[in-house]
């Protein structure tokens, strides 16, 4: 039986998007057992209703619980807004991270300068970003834009093609005359594009929350005497949708193959 401290980290996301955070945390934590969940059945997230969202984070709690976690993370934007409360709900004592406040505390880090939010229609509309930033005392300038079809690019992976140039280049137009300081990439997927984005607005400082969110894990494991030092480093990977499609395009993002993964009906 295994102990709390080897119990493996749940992580979820609509699709391969989340596979940004799991990069960065196989890096910093790499140690760790990880179940990551892609709910592909159910993409794009960014257009469902709050309800079906909040009901899809629930459902996936449920599994989470039954595996027997030590600590969830929502590696989705628009899966926090809508469904961090439910998620915490099943999870009772265990704990859960969203990603929407380490973005915006990354993003405040730095005093004074404009912020530009790029993320799902889900996501902008509940203005999560923007009343974060807020809360923590921000008084700079936030633009926020919706940029739903980067999140199509990504999960299909066209990534580096002159038509992923041409979307990027239309729905960032809002930006190009007066670029903010600092940008959020709003959405797990996003990162899979950075390289893109920086040719657009080379002077904008990309802010990444995966970086904040995972250094966010790892305190609240170190603190609770539930960091893993040795042993461990398996990822299990599950798919709502077609696992072959998944682990094709999530290989790119996470830069190593996924040869394993595995069909989940909830």
């Amino acid at each position: 039986m295994r102990t709390m401290k080897e119990r493996p980290i749940g992580m979820f996301d609509s699709g391969v998007g989340g596979l940004s955070i799991l990069r960065v945390f196989l890096e910093e934590l790499p140690h760790e057992d990880v179940v990551y969940l892609a709910d592909t059945v159910h993409f794009p997230y960014g257009k469902k209703t709050a309800e079906e969202i909040e009901g899809f984070g629930r459902n996936i709690a449920e599994h989470f619980k039954k595996v027997g976690v030590k600590l969830v993370i929502i590696a989705c934007n628009t899966a926090t807004v809508y469904s961090l409360k439910a998620v915490q709900e099943v999870m009772g004592d265990i704990p859960v991270i969203g990603v929407i406040g380490a973005g915006a505390r990354a993003a405040v880090e730095s005093k004074g300068e404009s912020i530009g939010v790029i993320a799902t229609d889900a996501t902008i509309r509940s203005h999560a970003y923007s009343d974060m930033i807020r809360s923590l005392g921000e008084t700079a300038q936030v633009t926020p834009l919706a940029t739903q079809r980067l999140v199509t690019l990504v999960e299909e992976g066209d990534v580096d093609s002159d038509h992923a140039r041409a979307v990027i280049r239309e729905d960032l137009t809002p930006l190009l005359d007066d670029p903010p300081a600092k940008l959020i990439l709003g959405c797990t997927h996003f990162p899979g594009l950075s390289h893109l984005i920086v040719e657009l607005l080379p002077e904008v400082k990309l802010i990444d929350p995966a970086y904040a969110l995972v250094k966010e894990a790892s305190d609240y494991l170190e603190k609770e005497n539930l960091l893993r030092v040795e042993g461990g480093g398996k990822v299990e990977f599950l798919v709502t949708g077609d696992p072959m499609s998944f682990a094709k395009n999530g290989s790119l993002l996470l830069g190593h193959p996924i040869k394993d993964a595995k069909k989940l009906i909830l």
